[in-house]
């Protein structure tokens, strides 16, 4: 299970209380599941906290910090955020500017969480 160090099932879980699956849906709790996940190397959790970031679903919107989570999930083999990464790449060509590379603010992420928490 997610409290045993699972984090496939942090991600599951999270997606659980993401659409409401078997629990109230609680975007915020669902956001913080996802950043658990990625922070154990889950491919899925990493996705899913770049696209509540991107979405602005449960947590503050930000786009540096959503590119960091998708460049994750793509390392870690996610081929929907090498896509996602490439979308924003060419997006960004096309208005004749460039995406750089972003560095996670880790100074940043409890502030993101206690946002999480705070937003349903």
């Amino acid at each position: 299970s997610c409290d045993a160090g699972d984090m496939e099932a942090c991600a599951g879980l999270g997606g659980m209380y993401y659409f409401g699956h078997g629990v109230n849906k609680d975007r915020a709790r669902a956001f913080v599941l996802a950043l658990r996940a990625c922070d154990g190397e889950d491919m899925h959790g990493c996705h899913n906290a770049a696209s509540a970031l991107s979405l602005g679903e449960g947590v503050e919107r930000s786009l540096a910090n959503a590119r960091f989570y998708y460049e994750k999930a793509c390392l870690l083999g996610f081929d929907e955020s090498c896509d996602e990464i490439t979308a924003q790449e060419e997006s960004a060509a096309k208005a004749h500017s460039t995406v750089a590379p972003v560095k996670q603010d880790r100074a940043a992420k409890p502030a993101l969480l206690s946002k999480a928490a705070t937003r349903k």
